[in-house]
């Protein structure tokens, strides 16, 4: 038997089975104890900067993920034949 079974969060889930015994493989499960969760209410997706940043996520659910955008990168010829590349999109301090 297999079972493909979505939580919601606000909704009660409930299974009456005809036999006691069953197996069951849940994948990875995270316990979460202490009473009801906070839900993460932060930015999902975030610009990348060079200083650092942190998401306020610990202990919280997030019910998506986190997607960090791609740092600008712009790679032009140069007079010696090779590349030069810009990071963070500055080009001749613009």
């Amino acid at each position: 038997m297999e079972l493909n079974v979505k939580f919601d969060l606000l909704s009660a889930f409930e299974v009456a089975l005809d036999s006691p015994e069953f197996a069951a493989d849940f994948g990875t499960l995270h316990e979460i104890s202490g009473g009801d969760v906070e839900v993460y209410s932060g930015a999902y997706t975030v610009e990348p900067d060079f200083t650092g940043q942190i998401l306020a996520t610990k202990g919280k659910m997030l019910i998506d993920d986190v997607t960090v955008d791609a740092i600008e990168v712009q790679r032009v010829s140069n007079a010696s034949g090779g590349k030069t590349v810009y990071i963070g999109g500055v080009i001749y301090g613009e």
